[in-house]
């Protein structure tokens, strides 16, 4: 008996007419992505921007000269007539463009073999950021000049997608500060935790100037969310006495989980220094494992004399920041121990170059040791025989650092 061939499995028409009608609704709506925004008046160079964004799906700040495709070429011989452009592409952040890439992504192969890849806003955003770095410093201040209201009014308008995107071009082109401080005081008090982090990255980049911004930052002690928690923290120590009034408010949140304790009680002392709180808490947490309450103890000067017994106890740590930090605030504010601080320094160094199998006998550890001797200058003077054998040492980092500490001794 012959066996009956399977049948063919065939679409329905009504299949069929629907998967051709989503196909071409992607193409057609992919097509007019690309062709609607790429020809908006009034913008000029902005055409070239995106084009160039659709060629180099990826670039990045910091790359190579871009080769002169024909975009490239037309947007070079445009010149300063560019900045409408430039403009637009760093002040326009969109999420349809998104969306259309997703769509791009979703058609079959043989179709986005022949559909240019739809740039989103943030990549036409890095493209013109890209190009601006050519140019020299009176287009650049020109440029700022003319882009500073846009951008601001579009980190102000909540129908801005993802406002925080905008605010790499605020810090690139170095706006005004008396123009951006005030904008992104109010940034920080945004609903988007996302956008206020962001604002206090620009302000910290605006110190001095952004002290303006001490009420906002103390509001923002009472948020929840623990990395804008840490930063307020960090800014608000930066400007010193200035943030007096924070005080209160930094004590309460010593002892709440999550923020870093260290980063509170060093603000605390860079504020206030007549407060004992930031006192006793690094002297009690000097086995930090990054070294930082003891390098804020050699801050201190005097006032830090408290601590000398829990220095001299890290002294003896394992961890190789807890160490040397240890002994950089002995050497600062009680030289007398400076021995032990010696002593204490040179042992990574000495294991290094004698490969003893203590933990502390990695070439980073020695560096580090030399590093700090280093800085000690001609106070390291008992350590010069050990500097000496370093420099000599097979590892060409660590026999340069003590080259550099041998100098120091006799500057």
């Amino acid at each position: 008996m012959i066996p009956t061939p399977p049948l063919r499995r065939r679409f329905k028409p009504t299949t069929l007419a629907l998967v051709l009608a989503l196909v071409a609704f992607g193409m057609l709506t992919v097509g007019l992505g690309w062709i609607l925004p790429s020809g908006v008046s009034g913008h000029r160079g902005y055409r070239e921007l995106r084009a160039i964004a659709a060629e180099n799906p990826s670039p990045r700040l910091g790359s190579g000269p871009p080769e002169v495709s024909e975009p490239e070429a037309s947007l070079q011989r445009l010149g300063t007539n560019a900045f409408p452009g430039f403009i637009r592409a760093l002040t326009v952040n969109r999420q349809s463009p998104e969306k259309l890439e997703k769509l791009w992504a979703s058609l079959p192969v043989w179709i986005r073999s022949r559909i240019t890849r739809p740039p989103t806003d943030d990549r036409v955003r890095e493209v013109a950021m890209v190009r601006a770095q050519a140019w020299n410093s009176e287009q650049r201040e020109a440029f700022s000049q003319a882009l500073t209201p846009a951008l601001l009014a579009a980190l102000q308008n909540p129908s801005t997608y993802r406002r925080e995107r905008l605010l790499d071009p605020l810090q690139e082109f170095r706006l005004d500060p008396r123009l951006v401080v005030p904008v992104l005081r109010s940034l920080l008090r945004d609903s988007s935790p996302d956008l206020r982090e962001g604002a206090m990255v620009a302000l910290w980049n605006l110190r001095p100037q952004s002290r303006e911004a001490i009420p906002e930052l103390i509001e923002s002690l009472s948020m929840t969310n623990i990395p804008v928690l840490n930063l307020a923290v960090l800014l608000l120590g930066s400007f010193g006495e200035a943030s007096k009034a924070a005080v209160p408010a930094l004590e309460r949140l010593l002892g709440t989980s999550g923020i870093s304790q260290d980063t509170v009680a060093g603000a605390l002392w860079l504020i206030d220094r007549r407060t004992n709180t930031a006192l006793q808490h690094l002297t009690n947490r000097i086995e930090d494992f990054t070294g930082n309450n003891a390098y804020m103890l050699g801050r201190m000067g005097e006032a830090g004399r408290p601590a000398i017994p829990s220095l001299l106890q890290g002294l003896k740590s394992d961890t190789g920041n807890v160490r040397m930090n240890s002994a950089r605030a002995l050497w600062k504010i009680a030289p007398e121990y400076l021995p032990q601080a010696i002593a204490a320094v040179l042992e990574p160094l000495t294991n290094h170059l004698e490969r003893s199998g203590s933990r502390l006998n990695s070439q980073g550890a020695a560096w580090y040791a030399a590093a700090v001797l280093r800085e000690f200058g001609t106070h390291a003077v008992s350590a010069r025989w050990a500097l000496e054998r370093g420099a000599t040492n097979s590892d060409p980092n660590v026999a340069e650092e003590c080259r550099k500490a041998l100098q120091a001794l006799n500057p």
